[in-house]
């Protein structure tokens, strides 16, 4: 590709170039001078309703995780997670008591 200055000329080109059958699922090798690879771009063929069935089962998880937390009640001083600690206090008060 010669040197373009009309970057409409350039989007067209990028355009012709990725939406071709062997350019899906590659990766472009960019240098500078036929020098050692600079940077790697990958393409990848977007499909947006792949995405949103993507979104849709998060949603669900996130639903199922939520309905599976129980939460305890707070007051003032906020929530005491003590009940989760293994015996430790108990042991102390046994030996030293």
């Amino acid at each position: 590709l010669e040197r373009q200055t009309n970057a409409a000329a350039v989007r067209q080109w990028e355009v012709a170039t990725v939406n071709k059958a062997r350019m899906e699922k590659s990766r472009l090798f960019l240098s500078c001078g036929r020098g050692y690879p600079l940077s790697v771009v990958s393409i990848l063929r977007y499909d947006p309703s792949e995405e949103v069935a993507r979104q849709s089962r998060q949603k669900l998880a996130d639903q199922r995780a939520e309905t599976a937390y129980n939460s305890p009640q707070r007051d003032w001083r906020g929530t005491s997670y003590s009940r989760l600690l293994k015996g430790r206090n108990k042991r102390k008060r046994r030996g030293g008591g």
